[in-house]
This record gives C-alpha cells, sequence and structure tokens, in this order.
C-alpha cells in the first residue's frame, strides 16, 4: 500500500509494478486540487457528509490544512471508525455526528465549507443536505454525474459558490494515468 492510501485509509487505485500490486489513493489529491481555486490557503469550518473513503480522504486534507471537520453520516458506527483513524493529535479538530437536521443545523453553523462524499445525488434528484438547514458559502458535490447535482443547484440558488465532481474527477484520472 502506497504513503496516499495509507494516510487516508483507503485504496481506489491499484498499480502493477515488477508484478506486484499497490494500493494507492488518488481522492485526496483529486480534492486538493480542487479546493484550492474555491479556498485558498485559508483554513476554516467545513462540514464532511459521508464516512467512505472520499470521506476519509476529505477529511484528511482538510485537517492538514488547519480546518476544524464536522463530519455527518447516517450510520454511527461509520462515522465513529472514520474519527478512530484519524491521528490523534488532529482529533481535537474533529467532530462528528448523525446526518440529521439538529446535528446538520449545528455543524452548519460558522462552516465555510460543505463538501457532499457520498453518492446522494447522483440520481439527478436527491440532495443529501436537510431542507431546512442553510448552506455554508462554498459546497462541493463528488458527484460527478449529473454535472450539477440538486445540492449544487440548490447551494447556487442560495448564492454560495459551488462546484460539482468533475474537477476532482480529472485530477484522479491524470494521477492514476
Amino acid at each position: 500500500v502506497a504513503t496516499s492510501a495509507q494516510r487516508v485509509g483507503a485504496v481506489n487505485t491499484i498499480t502493477v509494478e515488477a508484478g506486484a500490486l499497490t494500493g494507492h489513493n488518488t481522492d485526496a489529491e483529486g480534492f486538493r486540487q480542487t479546493l484550492g481555486p474555491l479556498a485558498g490557503e485559508s483554513s476554516g469550518r467545513a462540514v464532511v457528509l459521508g464516512a467512505g473513503g472520499a470521506a476519509r480522504a476529505v477529511v484528511s486534507v482538510l485537517l492538514d490544512q488547519g480546518w476544524f471537520v464536522a463530519t455527518l453520516n447516517r450510520t454511527p458506527d461509520r462515522v465513529a471508525a472514520l474519527a478512530e483513524a484519524v491521528p490523534p493529535e488532529k482529533r481535537s479538530r474533529l467532530t462528528v455526528g448523525a446526518l440529521k437536521p439538529g446535528p446538520a443545523t449545528r455543524a452548519v453553523r460558522g462552516a465555510d465549507l460543505l463538501v457532499n462524499a457520498t453518492s446522494v445525488g447522483s440520481d439527478g434528484a436527491s440532495d443529501p443536505w436537510p431542507d431546512s438547514v442553510g448552506l455554508p458559502a462554498v459546497t462541493i458535490d463528488l458527484v460527478a454525474w449529473p454535472p450539477v447535482t440538486p445540492l449544487v443547484s440548490r447551494a447556487r440558488k442560495a448564492g454560495g459558490v459551488a462546484v460539482g465532481g468533475l474537477p476532482m474527477l480529472v485530477v484522479q484520472a491524470a494521477l492514476a494515468f
């Protein structure tokens, strides 16, 4: 397993070198390059939806950059496992909770960034963020198709900056190639 996959705790690309398989993670660098033009070098408060491999990569990047991160997920055990995988010295900047209106309202208070690292929205109709909860200034939806997900559309209508997952997917493809 390559260093990129070890840091994140997830593999999404496998290479064969001299007959040996090596697992890599391109999610982290793909997200880092997508975030850069939107947030620059600044850090603040972020809300991440999900607890799978992509969410782990996003949380890793944000914590490395000094962000305070609230991670919300439908399944408590999965988000707890994500938190346990975070290095102890960074855990004080991470909170976890349920993806429900109450915890979402508390998490988004003062947040600068929302990242959807779930597959919700890939059907072109679903939105993972509770209807009753406002959105921060910047939203990144890692869903690449459709290019404008319901969450991206909603964030833009609310006056925020929002991008879908296509920019991240392009970076990941280049890295995998």
